[in-house]
């Protein structure tokens, strides 16, 4: 169960830091930093979501990983 954990942790956690990326990434106005570089209210809301799909990700991902490695053999 350690195992299943582990994984799905860390896949959870893999699949939101791309999703953030992704979101800064495709963001040509640089809408998250206003002009004297302070970090804006996109970026709190950004980070906001970003903390939620971790932990769902991660969860879903720790079913999975450990149903997979469950001993199903009755």
């Amino acid at each position: 169960m350690r195992r299943a954990l582990a994984v799905g942790v860390c896949v959870g956690l893999a699949a939101a830091i791309a999703i953030l990326f992704v979101a800064i990434d495709h963001n040509p106005q640089n809408e998250f930093l206003d002009e004297g570089g302070e970090p804006t209210q996109a970026l709190a809301t950004l980070g906001a979501i970003w903390f939620v799909v971790a932990g769902v990700s991660a969860g879903l991902f720790t079913l999975i990983a450990g149903w997979l490695t469950s001993d199903r053999s009755d």
